[in-house]
């Protein structure tokens, strides 16, 4: 299984097989694939030619920005179930864990590990790890603004997670979008049914919307997958009105 690993987030990636991740800084894709999918990202120079493909976990990230009451919470519940985990600094604001999986390879992993995660939504980690395009800052990688490393802290647990697969949801678009439907299912699906604050809801429906537009969706389709995010946090639902105004705002219309 191949990887994607880049020195900087904002700079061309290559592809290396996951076993020789740990001889790399940088950062990493949080999903590999295999040999031939990953000569067909390197070819055509993106991983949005992956949307519909298999991928493979042994390995799920969990990221804490400025939460570390958060991530201690966090860290007594794996720690008590026994969950086999790394905790590390990021060198900035973050607390990072790595947790280990039982090797899965199947279409269904990105959606599986969204959904397993869910179980924890209450101790504030970053949900928007778990797309199929995101990366993962590599230990040892010196941070941008602090200069510091991404260290090691602790490790514990014994057992490695089973992951359950299952099959993401189907969802009711106005217009098809074929091309850029994966990117939008996995930023729609990090949100759905999250605890939101008056002050976040519109942050939030901007950001998924802005990566909607970003990724090449109607403005059409944008609202209509908003709207939905937005009716999943039943009484902290802004409405419908808020909702286009933040696609408004996104899509600059």
């Amino acid at each position: 299984m191949f990887a994607e690993i880049t020195n900087s987030k904002f700079h061309t990636a290559q592809f290396i097989p996951v076993e020789t991740i740990p001889n790399h800084t940088g950062y990493r894709s949080v999903f590999a694939w295999s040999s031939d999918d990953a000569s067909s990202a390197n070819a055509a120079g993106t991983v949005k030619v992956l949307k519909d493909r298999p991928a493979f976990v042994d390995t799920i990230f969990v990221d804490f920005d400025n939460n570390e009451k958060g991530a201690m919470a966090f860290r007594d519940v794996i720690d008590n179930e026994d969950i086999l985990y790394q905790m590390y600094s990021s060198g900035g604001r973050s607390i990072h864990f790595h947790l280990s999986t039982l090797p899965q390879y199947d279409v269904r992993v990105p959606y599986s590990v969204r959904t397993f995660m869910e179980g924890f939504k209450q101790y504030g980690y970053d949900p928007s790890v778990y797309n199929y395009c995101s990366l993962f800052r590599l230990s040892g990688t010196i941070h941008e603004k602090t200069g510091k490393p991404k260290e090691l802290l602790e490790t514990g647990g014994f057992y490695n997670i089973e992951l359950d697969l299952i099959e993401p949801p189907k969802i009711n678009l106005v217009t098809t979008d074929q091309d850029a439907l994966p990117l939008a299912v996995a930023m729609y699906t990090n949100y759905l049914g999250i605890d939101v604050t008056e002050g976040s809801r519109y942050s939030i429906q901007w950001k998924v919307a802005k990566s909607f537009q970003e990724a090449g969706l109607s403005f059409d389709t944008a609202l209509e997958l908003v709207n939905g995010m937005d009716k999943s946090w039943g009484k902290q639902s802004k409405g419908p009105e808020e909702v286009r105004r933040a696609v408004r705002d996104a899509y600059r219309i």
